[in-house]
């Protein structure tokens, strides 16, 4: 249903937004080849993904404060 959406839609330039139900390489696909840009939901289901996610997160959010920490202290 999701592709058949978007093949309707003109979604250039924009960013798409989809829950979970929606989260599926085809929809990523099929949004990237109209133009736009997206923002899916990684639930815990995921494992490996959803861990490998959090991760990334959390280390930019320490890096984010040792960043904002040494200009505080400059």
């Amino acid at each position: 249903m999701i592709p058949k959406l978007l093949d309707l839609i003109d979604v250039s330039g924009a960013t798409v937004t989809i829950d979970a139900m929606g989260c599926q390489i085809d929809i990523a696909e099929k949004i990237v080849e109209k133009g736009a840009d997206y923002c899916l939901v990684v639930k815990g289901n995921q494992k490996s993904l959803h861990s490998e996610v959090k991760m990334h997160f959390e280390n930019f959010q320490s890096e984010l404060a040792r960043q904002t920490h040494e200009l505080c202290c400059l």
